[in-house]
């Protein structure tokens, strides 16, 4: 069984939903240890494979629009109604032919009350759902389903909406998977944490990393933290997509328990892992890292004539680097990796202890 986030999922619609079943029989039935009616089609290797070039091939008007789209709703059809599915693949035999019944959707020929069964399964709430939810409401986590209906709403849109993961879930949970509430108070299978958040990520959309850190991100409250968790994984995901290596080099280094704090400026930073999180950092604003480091700080100097915004800091550190390259370097070598900042009586920002070459820096950048 899985685990429901309290967040808006999207429904499908019924059309939508049978657009997903009509791929069947099909799946790989080689796992049959919840199908004890199941023949395994051994002859056939993979059934739906076998069975969904054809089952496209009926051009019912309600059918699958291809081959993919069949496939993934004959996955969470095995998953979901396992003695409904096994009834039709039996009748079915080894070489099933479609036909298109009255409301125009693929139905395999004298099957039609195997077909019929499985639809009414999928149609109310999956087998699967109503087997595992009550163990999952009652581990009473504060982020988990509070009654076994809306567990069963949940579990049923999560497996048509991510079958794969779904099914793997299962998988590793085996006959009697046990649940708990992990730090964030959400429900987690046990020993299935890592697959239960993939599951988590694809119903979300967002990377599984970013399922799994965006709560504590949150949770650190620093001035630049995200407002809430939608506004985490949107930044995570763009950070994954934009910056993957480096967004990768921040993930590894956090390890399977990263935890976040505040450090200068009020930016998050992943503990022990400071200079990965200025990489990534770097590569989001498109600044040297050596602006990273120093804006927050310049910004904490509050002169009249420093940067108005963090961002317009990295922007012009950035151009600055850009433009009075030597000066720059000269620079960022003298504060060194421990710098201070001060105002000086036009309200200027000054590296303490880098006046001279602080001031040749800006002397290149207004002739520039």
């Amino acid at each position: 069984m899985i685990v429901f986030k309290k967040r808006v999922l999207r429904l499908l619609l019924a059309g939508s939903l049978l657009v997903l079943l009509v791929g069947l029989p099909g799946c790989d039935d080689d796992d049959s240890s919840n199908n004890s009616n199941n023949t395994n089609n051994t002859n056939n290797g993979n059934y739906c494979d076998n069975t969904c070039a054809d089952v496209v091939a009926a051009a019912c008007t309600n059918g699958p629009p291809d081959v993919a789209n069949c496939e993934q709703g004959c996955t969470a059809s095995q998953i979901g109604c396992p003695v409904e599915f096994a009834a039709l693949v039996q009748c079915a035999g080894d070489n099933p032919s479609y036909t298109c019944n009255a409301d125009d959707l693929p139905e395999t020929v004298g099957c039609e009350t195997e077909h019929q069964d499985l639809y009414d399964c999928l149609f109310g709430v999956p087998d699967t759902c109503v087997e595992t939810c009550p163990d999952v409401v009652a581990a009473g986590c504060a982020n988990g389903p509070s009654t076994v209906e809306e567990c069963e709403e949940g579990c049923s849109e999560a497996l048509m909406d991510c079958p794969i993961e779904f099914g793997t879930l299962m998988t590793c949970g085996g006959t009697n998977p046990t649940y708990s509430c992990d730090a964030d108070d959400t429900v987690i299978m046990d020993g299935c944490e890592d697959t239960h958040y993939e599951l988590f990520a694809c119903m979300s959309g967002v990377p599984s990393s970013c399922v799994q850190t965006c709560s504590d991100v949150v949770a650190a409250q620093c001035d630049f933290s995200p407002a809430d968790l939608d506004d985490c994984y949107v930044g995570c995901s763009d950070s994954a997509t934009s910056c993957p290596v480096e967004y990768e080099a921040l993930m590894t280094c956090g390890g399977a328990d990263p935890s976040f704090s505040c450090g200068p400026g009020g930016m998050v930073y992943l503990e022990g892992c400071e200079s990965s999180h200025d990489e990534l950092y770097a590569c989001l604003w498109d600044t040297p890292v050596e602006c990273v480091t120093a804006c927050p700080l310049v910004m904490e100097a509050n002169c009249d004539n420093g940067p108005p915004s963090l961002e317009e800091c990295f922007s012009g550190c950035a151009s600055s680097a850009a433009t009075c390259a030597t000066e720059f370097d000269a620079l960022m070598q003298c504060a060194d990796t421990d710098p201070s900042y001060s105002c000086d009586v036009n309200g200027m920002v000054y590296a303490d202890g880098c006046e001279t070459e602080h001031e040749a820096l800006y002397t290149c950048m207004s002739m520039n």
